[in-house]
């Protein structure tokens, strides 16, 4: 596909090395409830709960001599079994629960709500049961003033089976969990499980220490731009030999919990689009960006995806291609993660091989820096 007159040539993907540190304990949520759509302000609970699938094994070797920074700390040490124990969920939802696991890093959307200081966990029910708990813990001064007060919404999904979105603040902690009943439940029952989720909740948060707003890192984009002033600074579109592309909000992947829409809705270039509505036939026609500044720690996280490999582009510090699974040949299809200082951001267009869109990268960091 042709891009541009001086578009590099496809650089040889070498693999990373072995690195030590193991990856870390998580979920593909992103991948799982994936959709481009924007969230929309309240939470709008799946209909029915993801399955919890194993920590994928990474592919290929590992190694990453820049970490990109220090992660964000996290509310509840990071710890997901400080939020709610197996047992705590059981008591509450009348369900057993496996372990949880924490949301991935890999992903812009989610990332944000550790960037953030955050913490997403998920507790899935023991095999052959009924039920499903996905919580976002966040310092309350992150989220907008409608995430102000408490308050639980229960849905009937089907006949005993409710969900419940419940929000509730304590020593400055803010919990937005999404519970599924086990199919024996009523509307009584469901409301009565929220009430003890989040009684619970708020015995471990005032025995903490009060949360702290998390700073931006020195040198991080801001995380308080829109779509529009990256448009203006970054000339996509000339980049990709298609002045046609024009910029629009996208929004967050997924829907999780309030707080994390609460955060998407507020933060629009986490998923940027530049779209052509009738592209010649040797133009891209549609690209998409999520951006997320402070986020370059989560490189580790990228680098043992299976099929993660490291690539050279001219001037960038970091580039990792992660190849889609499903693409073959010349045009198979993936993400460009772009890490940048302290910075991340990843580059993608849909049947696109990722090589085409290099001469977009450095486009977008100068853009990225002026702003």
């Amino acid at each position: 596909m042709v891009v541009g007159m001086n578009r590099p040539a496809v650089p040889t993907a070498r693999p990373f090395l072995r690195r030590s540190a193991a990856l870390s304990a998580g979920i593909a949520i992103a991948v799982l409830l994936a959709g481009c759509a924007a969230p929309s302000v309240e939470p709008t609970p799946s209909a029915t709960a993801p399955a919890v699938p194993p920590t994928p094994t990474p592919t290929v070797p590992v190694d990453v001599p820049n970490p990109g920074g220090t992660p964000p700390e996290q509310v509840f040490n990071g710890d997901c079994l400080t939020v709610f124990s197996p047992e705590e969920v059981e008591i509450a939802a009348t369900w057993p629960a496996m372990n949880p696991v924490g949301f991935v890093n890999s992903v812009p959307d989610m990332a944000l709500v550790h960037q953030v200081g955050g913490l997403g966990c998920v507790w899935a029910p023991l095999d052959g049961v009924e039920g499903f708990l996905q919580a976002t813990v966040v310092p309350q001064e992150v989220l907008s003033a409608r995430l102000a007060g408490d308050g639980t919404t229960c849905f009937l999904q089907f006949e005993k089976t409710y969900i419940c979105s419940v929000d509730v603040e304590a020593n400055g902690y803010h919990l937005s969990a999404n519970l599924t009943t086990a199919n024996d439940s009523s509307y009584e029952k469901a409301n009565a499980a929220s009430a003890v989720l989040a009684e619970i909740f708020a015995t471990h948060a005032n025995a903490l220490t009060a949360a702290v707003t998390i700073e931006q890192p020195d040198g991080a984009w801001p995380l308080d731009f829109s779509c529009a002033d990256l448009a203006d600074s970054a000339k996509v579109g000339k980049a990709l030999d298609n002045s046609d592309l024009k910029i629009s909000d996208g929004g967050g992947d997924v829907q999780v919990t309030a707080a994390e829409t609460d955060l998407w809705n507020g933060r629009p270039f986490l998923r940027c689009y530049w779209r052509d509505g009738a592209p010649d036939a040797d133009q891209i026609g549609e690209v998409t960006v999520a951006v997320l500044g402070g986020g370059g720690w989560s490189q580790l996280e990228v680098a043992q995806l299976p099929g993660a490999e490291e690539v050279n582009i001219d001037g960038v510090e970091l580039a990792i291609v992660v190849h889609d699974p499903e693409g073959t040949g010349a045009e198979e299809v993936g993400d460009l993660h772009i890490f940048d200082g302290v910075n991340w951001f990843v580059l993608s267009a849909t049947g696109v091989a990722p090589e085409s869109l290099y001469n977009a990268v450095p486009v977008l960091i100068d853009g990225l820096d002026s702003l």
